[in-house]
């Protein structure tokens, strides 16, 4: 096995992040705002950001993020006690499924 250490560094357009996770095939990081604000980017770590998802504003931030086994939906917990579902399409363009109160 070969392990290669990349350094690649670059902003994230948060305020407060609050925390990361990588999609399965590893080739994007979704990150989110603190509890504050309700907002979850995609980023690409050789192309920087990719997509931006803020449905309102002025709302509890985002509380948990997890992509499924097979990287084609996500679902986001909320500080408002909802959960919501998204197809994740064509590079992360995030399309709403619905959500469960």
């Amino acid at each position: 096995n070969i392990f290669t250490l990349f350094n690649i560094v670059f902003p994230v357009d948060t305020n407060d992040l609050s925390d990361i996770r990588w999609s399965p095939d590893n080739s994007v990081i979704i990150a989110w705002e603190s509890q504050l604000e309700y907002k979850l980017f995609a980023y690409c770590p050789a192309r920087g950001l990719l997509a931006k998802f803020e449905p309102y504003k002025y709302a509890m931030g985002i509380k948990s993020v997890n992509f499924s086994k097979n990287g084609e939906f996500l679902a986001v917990g909320s500080y408002d006690e909802k959960v919501s579902f998204h197809s994740v399409i064509f590079n992360l363009l995030f399309s709403p499924l619905g959500s469960i109160d």
